[in-house]
């Protein structure tokens, strides 16, 4: 899965000068939300592949269509799936230089 960064209503800071520099932090609640508990869940190993591992993405199918899921726990006869986005209850932070305008 290739994040996408979605329109957000923190402040950007639209005026800037060539080479100065800014960091910007986005707080979940305006990129990718909070982490929803509800879409993590716990399955049993079968339904899984076999060398599945901590990390690995999975795709799968919901009522609502194809889905990506992260594991996030192996255990014994169960493996953990987090079908949040990535950086979901992540505080986004970005380091800005403008280097040009044209």
């Amino acid at each position: 899965m290739k994040p996408t960064l979605e329109p957000t209503t923190a402040p950007i800071p639209l005026e800037m000068i060539v080479g100065e520099k800014k960091t910007i932090e986005i707080e979940p609640e305006n990129a990718y939300g909070h982490v929803m508990e509800q879409l993590i869940s716990v399955v049993d190993k079968t339904q899984v592949p076999m060398d599945v591992k901590v990390g690995d993405t999975l795709q799968g199918q919901s009522t609502q269509g194809p889905i990506v899921v992260t594991v996030i726990e192996v255990n014994e006869n169960t493996i953990t799936l987090d079908a949040n986005h990535p950086l979901a209850g992540k505080k986004l932070i970005f380091d800005l230089e403008v280097m040009g305008i044209s």
